[in-house]
């Protein structure tokens, strides 16, 4: 049997956020509604012989706050993990005081310590640095969930420096991505933000 360890499983591509280089605009045209708890069960299902752990992305997973809260409960209880990739701006402490415990781990993607980098890039209006660290703040209070920050190397943020602000964050692991080119997806500012491998 085929074991792909980790799934990704893009949610939703709606996201409050509009950034530049994002690729998940999966069919974007087509999504007018959201399947249901019991279809996305039954996907699970299908997935759960196959893998261990269900990484939920997006767009932004929580715009759908409730629907992703129980199917990483249901998660938990046929045995798979549940890990979460998103921007933060829709995590709150009710949230995470009700589906936390069923979380091992919270990625929060941010691309520069400087809020007009992220602002520059489509990630927030000027205050996801401030935004981010706050988050994390919150994320840490819960020993079972490893707290991550991802960050997209390009041509704003290949020199910059952002030991000081990852080290506010107190986060556990760091998580740093090559800009990539996926054509029809993220092609439409690509050029001005691609670096080669020597600048990453």
């Amino acid at each position: 049997m085929i074991d792909l360890g980790v799934v990704n499983l893009h949610f939703t591509h709606k996201c409050n956020y509009h950034c530049k280089f994002c690729y998940s605009h999966f069919f974007a045209s087509k999504e007018k509604e959201l399947l249901s708890f019991d279809k996305w069960k039954k996907i699970i299902d299908l997935l759960r012989p196959y893998c261990k752990r269900i990484n939920f992305a997006g767009g932004e997973p929580l715009k759908h706050k409730e629907l992703i809260g129980k199917l990483i409960n249901f998660n938990h209880e046929i045995g798979l993990i549940s890990t979460l990739i998103t921007n933060g701006y829709l995590l709150n402490n009710e949230w995470l005081n009700v589906y936390g415990k069923n979380i091992k781990a919270i990625g929060i993607s941010c691309d520069s310590s400087k809020e007009s980098i992220n602002k520059l890039l489509g990630r927030g209006i000027g205050n996801h640095v401030e935004n981010t660290i706050n988050k994390f703040n919150m994320i840490n209070k819960f020993q079972n969930i490893t707290s991550k920050l991802n960050t997209v190397v390009n041509k704003l943020n290949f020199q910059e420096n952002m030991v000081d602000f990852v080290l506010k964050t107190g986060v556990k692991r760091w998580k740093i991505f090559q800009l990539l080119t996926i054509e029809g997806e993220n092609d439409r500012y690509i050029k001005e933000l691609i670096i080669n491998k020597d600048e990453f």
